[in-house]
């Protein structure tokens, strides 16, 4: 097995006396890089042609060669090594530029924490790398966490496409039904408790909408204690919600013991 590490610090000493003014070509290497270079290994062109610009200044200039070199190689995932390398300096900061080469495998193009979806419609975050081929994934739906192949996960860059619920989500379902959601079930099915008459029932998530996106949904539940004003607004009546008709209205019982119908607009949730 034939590995060839190339040390930046001798570079690093055969550059330094030509160091002097601002953004100067101080050398070029054909190959550069500071890991172990395997060549029994399959390595690939990942990124061609990283040029000099404001971008890279900014993001890989750095105090020493090593680590310029390092910041270069690792903006690019599975990146091991530059080829046909130029090496700068810019306000006394080394910026390495070229064609950066690796070894492609799943494990380095993705990150803990990156959002994922599998199945169609599961989506989670990666909470560790096992190895080259799996990581562990917390579902952010039901929180538990699962070994997942690379080979069947992808990326997602946010949750706009993903109709997943959580406990305390407000959610839609039938005709003009609300609900909240009280636990997860599992992948599939979740109690929700109806608003309007507070019984709790199983239901499927391709059977919900979550109505809080689109602010259909009350913030108030049935037994609720609420407060109105009256008499042109210079005093106010409580009483408790019984039920809820819509996502407009409810009924209330008030002190008096009357019901009637009203506007959640026109209402305000007393305290316990």
């Amino acid at each position: 097995m034939k590995k060839i590490k190339f040390i930046s610090t001798f570079i690093l000493a055969f550059f330094l006396p030509f160091s002097v003014g601002a953004q100067q070509l101080v050398g070029a290497i054909n190959m550069l890089s500071n890991r172990m270079i395997n060549f029994n290994k399959h390595y690939e062109l990942l990124q061609k042609n990283i040029t000099l610009d404001d971008y890279v200044i900014q993001n890989n200039a750095a105090a020493t060669l090593q680590e310029a070199i390092d910041k270069t190689v690792l903006s690019v995932p599975c990146g091991e090594f530059i080829m046909n390398a130029q090496i700068y300096m810019f306000d006394n900061m080394f910026v390495v530029v070229g064609d950066v080469w690796g070894e492609k495998h799943n494990s380095c193009l993705y990150e803990i924490g990156d959002l994922v979806s599998w199945d169609e419609k599961r989506v989670g975050t990666i909470i560790s790398i096992k190895n080259d081929d799996e990581c562990v994934v917390k579902d952010l739906q039901t929180e538990q966490q699962k070994n997942l192949d690379f080979s069947d996960i992808h990326k997602v860059n946010s949750l706009e496409n993903f109709n997943f619920f959580k406990v305390g989500d407000r959610v839609s379902f039938g005709k003009n039904k609300y609900g909240e959601v009280v636990s997860i079930k599992d992948e599939d099915n979740c109690m929700v408790k109806d608003l309007q008459n507070g019984h709790i029932k199983e239901m499927e998530f391709d059977d919900l909408t979550r109505a809080d996106l689109d602010g259909d949904t009350p913030n108030f539940n049935v037994g609720d204690k609420v407060t109105w004003k009256v008499f042109g607004g210079i005093s106010y009546k409580s009483g408790v919600i019984i039920s809820i008709k819509d996502k407009n209205s409810c009924l209330v019982k008030d002190q008096s013991g009357n019901t009637k119908e009203m506007y959640f607009q026109n209402l305000f949730k007393l305290g316990e």
